[in-house]
C-alpha cells in the first residue's frame, strides 16, 4: 500500500483485493478472451506492482498494469481497475481486468497516466 501511496499521490489504507461475483462476470462477459489472463494478472498485482496509475474519468479507480511475456504474444499489457475506497469488510475491490496493446500501454505512460512504481 505504501508504493501505491508514494506512486499516486494518495493515502489509502492497509486492505486486500477483492473480485467479487459480480467482477468475476463482468470479465467474463465483457473480455472473454482475457479471461484466463486477466486472473493470472491479479495474482501478479497482488505479488508486486506494475505501473500505476489513474483515468482522466474514473476518479473512483486507479489502474494497476502488469505485462506477460510468452512466445505467442511478448507484448501483452493487463489492466486492472481498483477501487480507491475500501468495502465494508476492508477490502478494495477490482472492478475489472483486460488487456490493452502495448501501443496503448506506452501513449498512457508519455502522457504521465502511467508510473513506474515509486519504493
Amino acid at each position: 500500500m505504501e508504493t501505491i501511496n508514494r506512486t499516486l499521490g494518495v493515502e489509502m489504507e492497509p486492505g486486500d483485493l477483492y473480485l467479487s461475483r459480480q467482477a468475476h462476470w463482468h470479465i467474463a462477459k465483457d473480455h472473454p478472451a482475457d479471461y484466463d489472463r486477466a486472473m493470472q494478472a491479479l495474482r501478479v498485482v497482488a505479488e508486486k506492482l506494475g505501473f500505476l496509475g489513474q483515468a482522466p474519468k474514473q476518479t473512483d479507480n486507479f489502474e494497476a498494469v502488469v505485462r506477460f511475456r510468452s512466445i505467442a504474444n511478448p507484448s501483452v499489457f493487463f489492466l486492472l481497475a481498483i477501487g480507491f475506497q475500501r468495502d465494508e469488510r476492508g477490502n478494495y475491490r477490482v472492478k475489472s481486468a483486460y488487456s490493452i496493446p502495448e501501443r496503448a500501454f506506452e501513449a498512457r505512460r508519455a502522457a504521465g497516466r502511467l508510473l513506474a512504481p515509486v519504493r
